[in-house]
C-alpha cells in the first residue's frame, strides 16, 4: 500500500482548566488522548462518536487550526504538527475544511461571491478568465445559481449556505477535505443533497475526505472506513461494511444498535444495546480502558487497570479491547458501573 496522505500518530490535545483570580491551572481536559490513524489518498474516512468525544478537536488539529500538545501529524509525508507562517498557509492550499454551522462559518458582511473568492485572493491565484467567472463556475458546480453571486448569506437557505461553504473549500482544488459534521445542522431532506454533492466532488476532483459525524447512517452512506472515538481515544477502525456487520468493540456495537434503519424487519429484529451511565469526565478519565465503567464485558482487575491498545483483529478491522466481541456473540445489558 502506498504512503497515506494523512498520518496521525499518538496525537494528544489537552486544554488547561484555570480557576481563581490568578487563573491558576488546576487540571486539564483530555480532549484527544493518543489518537493514531491513516487516511489513504482518495478514500473517505469517517470519524464518529458521541458529542464531546474529541472528533472535532481531532479535525482541527489535522487542519492545524489548533496546536497539538504532543504527537505527530504528517501530510503527504511532511510533518505538519508545528507549521508556522508561510508553511502553514501553503498547507491550506492542499487541505480545506467544511464547518458544521453554515451560517456562523460565513461572514455576514460579505457576499457569496466574495466569500468563495477569498481563498483565491489569499493565495494570490488569478484564474484564467477572471475571478468572477471562476466564482460563478464554482457556484454552478455546487448547485447554486451563478446569478446570486452578489447575495449575502442571510438571503440563502441553510442548505444553500452550506453549498457556499463547500464551494469555498474546493476553490483551491485541495487534496484533502475535512468535513466537520457538514449536514448535522441541516434538515433531513437537505442532508442527502449535500452528501451526494460531496460524493460527486470527490469523484470529479479526486478528493480525500476526513468526514466527522455522530450519525452512523450518514457515515454508512459516504465512508469507506470508519474510526470510532470514545473519550478522546480511537477504540475501533474498520471498513464500513465490516463495522456494521460485525463490530468488535462493545461501544461500537452499542452505536450500531442505536442507528436507525429504514428496513422495518431489520429494525424490529435488532436488539438495542443500552449503556448505563454517562461518559466519564474528560478532565478525570478512568484508569485502564476508558469505556470500562459502561462496558457489558467489563472484567475487574484487568479492564480497570490496563489500557487496551488498538490491535488488528480480522478483515481489516482493529479494536482497542481486551475482550472483543466474537463472531455471532450477542451483548447483554451493561452491568452497573464498577464501584
Amino acid at each position: 500500500m502506498s504512503q497515506p496522505l494523512v498520518e496521525v500518530r499518538d496525537l494528544v490535545k489537552r486544554f488547561p482548566l484555570r480557576r481563581g483570580v490568578l487563573s491558576r491551572e488546576t487540571g486539564s481536559i483530555h480532549a484527544v488522548d493518543g489518537v493514531s490513524f491513516d487516511v489513504q489518498a482518495g478514500e473517505t474516512l469517517g470519524l464518529v462518536g458521541e458529542t464531546g468525544c474529541g472528533k472535532s478537536t481531532t479535525a482541527r488539529l489535522v487542519m492545524r487550526l489548533l496546536e497539538p500538545t504532543s504527537g505527530i501529524i504528517r501530510f503527504a509525508g511532511e510533518d505538519i504538527g508545528h507549521l508556522r507562517g508561510a508553511r502553514r498557509k501553503a498547507l491550506h492550499r492542499e487541505a480545506q475544511m467544511i464547518f458544521q454551522d453554515p451560517l456562523s462559518s460565513l461572514n455576514p458582511r460579505k457576499t457569496a461571491g466574495t466569500i468563495i473568492a477569498d481563498p483565491l485572493r489569499i493565495h494570490s491565484i488569478a484564474p484564467a478568465g477572471g475571478e468572477r467567472r471562476a466564482v460563478q463556475a464554482l457556484m454552478e458546480q455546487v448547485g447554486l445559481d451563478p446569478d446570486h453571486v452578489n447575495r449575502y448569506p442571510h438571503e440563502f437557505s441553510g442548505g444553500q449556505r452550506q453549498r457556499i461553504g463547500v464551494a469555498r473549500a474546493v476553490a483551491l482544488r485541495p487534496r484533502l477535505l475535512v468535513a466537520d459534521e457538514p449536514v448535522s445542522a441541516l434538515d433531513v431532506s437537505i442532508q442527502a443533497q449535500i452528501l451526494n454533492l460531496l460524493g460527486e466532488l470527490r469523484r470529479q476532483l479526486g478528493l480525500t475526505l476526513l468526514f466527522i459525524a455522530h450519525d452512523l447512517s450518514v457515515v454508512r452512506h459516504v465512508c469507506d472506513r470508519v474510526a470510532v472515538m470514545y473519550l478522546g481515544r480511537i477504540v475501533e477502525v474498520a471498513p464500513v461494511a465490516r463495522l456494521y456487520a460485525h463490530p468488535r468493540h462493545p461501544y461500537t456495537a452499542a452505536l450500531v444498535s442505536a442507528a436507525p434503519r429504514v428496513e422495518p424487519h431489520a429494525a424490529s429484529a435488532r436488539r438495542r444495546i443500552v449503556l448505563r451511565g454517562d461518559p466519564p469526565d474528560p478532565a478525570k478519565p478512568p484508569p485502564g480502558c476508558p469505556f470500562h465503567p459502561r462496558c457489558p464485558k467489563f472484567v475487574a482487575g484487568h479492564c480497570d487497570v490496563e489500557a487496551p491498545v488498538l490491535t488488528p483483529k480480522d478483515r481489516g478491522s482493529m479494536a482497542a479491547c481486551h475482550y472483543p466481541i466474537r463472531e455471532g456473540e450477542e451483548l447483554h445489558e451493561a452491568a452497573a458501573p464498577p464501584g
